[in-house]
C-alpha cells in the first residue's frame, strides 16, 4: 500500500537503517542458511550474536478449525451427517497429498520460485525488497513462503489470544509492520523464525501449514475451505485456472476474493476484472518459472472466472427441522457444568472451544425418528397463533441409555436478535441450561409422582378413596399444615368426582382423587419423589423451591418444568426404576483424534422394581377404552 511521499531525509534514514540492518542480515542468514561458507572478523562474530540472540522458537499450534455436530444416519453404526458447524474461521485442514499440483505451482512461482533451494530466506527477494522500500513510496514483502508462515502463525496467536478488537490490532500491527526501524527489526526476527522453522519441518510441511492457515477473503481460511467457498470442488480436483485464481487471492484477500458478485469493483458484471488481472500476472510467472507450457497458458489465459459459489451456513440453522436439538447439544457445550473437563472451565474457555477448536461432536439423534417427530409437530400444532405465545415441543428418550433420540418444536429455528411470530431458538424441551428455557406447568403428568409416592408408603393401586368434589381436606408438608376444599371446578368439565380407586383415578386424570391421595401423605415427600428421579424447574432450581410448593395445588402439576426432565422420569419407570441422565453427546474428538473426557451416562436405580413395575400398570389404565388418553393410543397391541 502506498505510503505518503519520501523526503530526501527519509530516504536517506532508510537507506541507512537498510545497510545496517541487511549486513547483519546478509551475513547472518547466509550463515545460517549455508553454514560451509565461511565467514569470519569481528563484525561477523558481533552479527551472528546478534542475530541468535533473537528469540528462535515459534510456537506452531494448529490454526483455527470449526467445530462440527454429527448425527447418525442410521445406515451404519460408525455412518453420521454434519448436523451444523461453528466457527470464527472457515477452515478445512487437510495433508499435503489433497491438494492439486497446480496449486503449489501457482504458488511457488509468484510468491516464492526459489522456495527448495533456501533455507527459509530468500536473500534476494528480501535485498530487493528492502531496498525498494528504503528509496520508494510503495511496500514490497519480498518474503518467503516461510516467513509469510511465520507471519501467518504469528497472526494467529493475536487471534487467539486478544481479549478486544484494539488488542488485535495493535498485536496484529505488531506481527506485520512493515516499513521504518520496527519493520527492519521485524523482519529479522520473522529470518530467525523462518530459518528455525525450516531446521523443524520438511518444506512439504511449511507449504501446506501455509495454504492451511492463509485467508482467502471474508471468513475463509484454508486452500479447503476456499476451494469448495468459491468453486465447489475439493482443493485437490481444481483445474489450473482456478488454482491460479485461488494462488492470486492470497495477497489481497478482501479485495479479490469471488463471493461478492454484485461488488462494483471487482464482481459478475465485470467477469470479476481484478481477479483475473491478477490470475493473468500469476499464469505469467508460472510460464516464466516453467511450471506450465506456451500451450497451457495460451488456453488458460482465454477462460473467464466463473465462481460457482457454495456457502456454509454456520450454526444450528444449517441443521433445518433438527435445529433445536442442535441448539440443545451447543448450549449444552457452552453451558453444562458436568462437561467442564472436556469443554473448560469458563464461558470464555467453551466458547473458543467451539468456533475454534476443530472439534468432532458425535450425537446421539436417530434420524428416522426425528423426521416423525418434527413431521408429527408440523402436522398438529402451528408456528404460532394470534393473541397466544403458542409453544409445543416432544422430546423421545432411549430409556436404557438415557440417550435423547429426537427434540422436535412447533416454531422456526430463529437466533438473529429479531424474529417474528413462531420463531426462537430456544429450546423449549430443554431447561434453562441447555435451552435458555425455563419449562411448561407440568400439569396432569406431575400426577405420576404421587403415585410413586403413594406406593412407596405401602398402599395399594385398587385401594379406594373418597374422590368427591366438596370435602375439605388436610394436607401437610414436613410438617407444615393446611386444608383445602374441592370443588367440581377442579376436574375436567366440572366432574362431581366419585368414591374409586386409585387407577381409576389414574384414568380419569381426576384431580379430586388425586388430592384425596395427596392428603393422606406428605406433599413435600412427594416432591422429594420428582427430585429423585432428576426433576427440577425449569429454571434448575429444585421443586421445593417454587412458590406454592407445599398447598396441594402443587401436586397438579404447578410447577414449571423442562418437559425432557418429565419424560426422563417417565423414561424411569419404563426402565424399572433405574434412571438415566438424559444425554445428547456420545462422542467428541480433538483435530489430532484424541477423545475428549466426556462424563460417562450415569444410570443409577431411584425407585423400586416393583414399585416402577406397579406404577406402569397403573398408568396404563390411561390408555384404555374410555379413558382420558384413549384417543391416543395406537392400537397396535404394545401396552402403552
Amino acid at each position: 500500500m502506498p505510503h505518503a511521499k519520501r523526503t530526501f531525509g527519509g530516504v536517506l534514514g532508510g537507506v541507512i537503517g537498510l545497510v545496517g540492518l541487511s549486513a547483519v542480515a546478509g551475513i547472518l542468514v547466509t550463515a545460517t542458511v549455508t553454514p560451509a561458507i565461511a565467514v569470519s572478523g569481528y563484525a561477523a562474530s558481533s552479527a551472528i550474536s546478534l542475530f541468535d540472540s533473537l528469540p528462535g522458537n515459534l510456537q506452531v499450534d494448529r490454526p483455527m478449525e470449526p467445530t462440527t455436530i454429527y448425527a447418525p444416519t442410521g445406515e451404519g453404526e460408525d455412518d453420521y451427517y454434519e448436523l451444523a458447524s461453528f466457527y470464527d474461521q472457515n477452515r478445512e485442514p487437510v495433508e499435503y497429498g489433497e491438494v492439486s499440483q497446480f496449486v503449489y505451482d501457482a504458488l511457488l512461482s509468484t510468491e516464492d520460485p526459489r522456495y527448495y533451494e533456501h533455507g527459509g530466506v530468500d536473500l534476494i527477494g528480501t535485498g530487493r525488497a528492502l531496498l525498494s522500500n528504503a528509496v520508494t513510496d510503495t511496500t514490497q514483502g519480498g518474503s518467503s513462503i516461510s516467513q509469510q508462515y511465520v507471519k501467518g502463525v504469528q497472526v494467529q496467536t493475536c487471534e487467539r489470544t486478544a481479549t478486544d478488537q484494539e488488542t488485535l490490532a495493535e498485536c496484529a500491527e505488531d506481527a506485520t509492520t512493515a516499513d521504518g526501524t520496527e519493520g527492519y527489526q521485524r523482519k529479522l526476527q520473522e529470518m530467525r523464525y523462518a530459518i528455525t522453522i525450516e531446521q523443524d519441518y520438511s518444506k512439504e510441511q511449511i507449504l501446506i501449514g501455509y495454504l492451511n492457515l492463509v485467508n482467502f477473503g471474508g471468513s475463509t481460511y484454508g486452500i479447503e475451505a476456499a476451494a469448495q467457498r468459491y468453486f465447489s470442488k475439493s482443493a485437490k480436483d481444481v483445474n489450473l485456472n482456478e488454482a491460479a485464481t485461488l494462488a492470486g487471492i492470497v495477497n489481497y484477500p478482501s479485495t479479490l476474493r469471488l463471493d461478492q458478485p454484485e461488488n462494483e469493483v471487482n464482481g459478475e458484471a465485470d467477469g470479476y476484472k481484478l481477479t483475473k488481472d491478477r490470475r493473468d500476472q500469476v499464469l505469467g510467472r508460472m510460464l516464466a518459472e516453467g511450471t506450465i507450457t506456451q500451450e497451457k497458458y495460451d488456453e488458460t489465459i482465454e477462460q473467464p472466472i466463473e465462481p460457482k459459489l457454495k456457502n456454509r451456513v454456520q450454526g444450528c440453522a444449517a441443521a433445518g427441522g433438527t435445529a433445536y436439538f442442535c441448539q440443545y447439544v451447543k448450549n449444552t457445550i457452552l453451558h453444562d457444568e458436568r462437561y467442564a473437563e472436556a469443554f473448560g472451565e469458563t464461558p470464555e474457555e467453551r466458547s473458543d472451544l467451539l468456533t475454534r477448536g476443530g472439534l468432532d461432536i458425535y450425537t446421539t439423534l436417530d434420524n428416522n425418528l426425528q423426521y416423525e417427530a418434527q413431521q408429527s409437530m408440523a402436522r398438529n400444532v402451528a408456528t404460532n397463533r394470534d393473541g397466544m405465545d403458542l409453544g409445543a415441543a416432544a422430546v423421545q428418550i432411549d430409556t436404557h441409555t438415557g440417550n435423547i433420540l429426537s427434540l422436535a418444536q412447533n416454531t422456526l429455528f430463529n437466533e438473529s436478535s429479531e424474529t417474528a411470530p413462531g420463531e426462537s431458538s430456544l429450546v423449549y424441551a430443554a431447561d434453562f441450561t441447555h435451552g435458555r428455557s425455563t419449562g411448561f406447568s407440568a400439569g396432569s403428568t406431575y400426577k405420576m409422582f404421587t403415585i410413586i409416592d403413594w406406593l412407596e408408603q405401602g398402599r395399594s393401586a385398587n385401594e379406594y378413596l373418597d374422590g368427591r368434589v366438596g370435602r375439605t381436606l388436610p394436607f401437610t408438608c414436613h410438617g407444615s399444615t393446611s386444608s383445602y376444599t374441592t370443588a367440581r371446578g377442579d376436574n375436567f368439565a366440572n366432574n362431581g368426582g366419585s368414591i374409586n380407586s386409585v387407577r381409576n383415578f389414574t384414568g380419569l386424570s381426576l384431580n379430586s382423587g388425586f388430592y384425596a391421595m395427596a392428603s393422606q401423605l406428605d406433599v413435600c415427600e412427594i416432591h422429594n419423589v420428582a427430585d429423585r428421579m432428576g426433576v427440577t424447574l425449569g429454571n434448575g432450581d429444585p421443586i421445593s423451591e417454587f412458590p406454592g410448593h407445599e398447598s396441594a395445588f402443587s401436586v397438579l402439576g404447578s410447577a414449571n418444568i423442562a418437559p425432557i426432565d418429565i419424560a426422563s422420569a417417565y423414561a424411569t419407570v419404563a426402565n424399572g426404576g433405574t434412571r438415566c441422565e438424559p444425554t445428547a453427546i456420545l462422542r467428541a474428538d480433538a483435530p489430532d483424534g484424541e477423545q475428549l473426557p466426556i462424563p460417562e451416562t450415569k444410570c443409577e436405580r431411584v425407585l423400586d422394581e416393583n414399585v416402577a413395575a406397579t406404577t406402569a400398570y397403573t398408568m396404563s389404565r390411561v390408555m384404555e377404552g374410555g379413558q382420558t388418553g384413549s384417543g391416543a393410543n395406537v392400537g397396535d397391541g404394545i401396552p402403552t
